[in-house]
């Protein structure tokens, strides 16, 4: 394992380790907060904490693994921004909007065949 490496799971494991660690009330409300205020960053931290530490894995989860889930909670975040959809009550805030054009799935379409 070369020294690059070596720092990069260093500290991936020390941040995942500083959000694990938290009672899980404080998890809680910290959770509760960031999907309230589509708080990326804070998101992010509790889903790295999440993949990184469950199963004695440790720090062994592939970058390639880890910025797929950053992308996905990234479009995840747009989608609920655009159609107004609650992280905590997932239906749309807006009802003046159709039911089908918040589906996450229409809305992925929608986006790729604009490319």
């Amino acid at each position: 394992m070369g020294y690059e490496l070596m720092v990069y799971n260093l500290d991936l494991q020390s941040r995942a380790e500083r959000i694990a660690a938290l009672e899980p009330a404080e998890l809680r409300r910290r959770s509760v907060k960031a999907a309230q205020e589509r708080d990326a960053s804070e998101l992010w931290a509790i889903v790295e904490a999440y993949l990184v530490t469950p199963g004695g894995r440790g720090s062994r989860v592939s970058r390639h693994t880890l910025a797929n889930y950053q992308q996905g909670l990234t479009v995840l975040l747009k989608f609920c921004e655009t159609s107004g959809m609650s992280l905590l009550r997932p239906r749309p805030t807006n009802r003046s909007t159709s039911s089908a054009s918040w589906r996450p799935a229409a809305w992925l379409r929608s986006r790729c065949s604009r490319a």
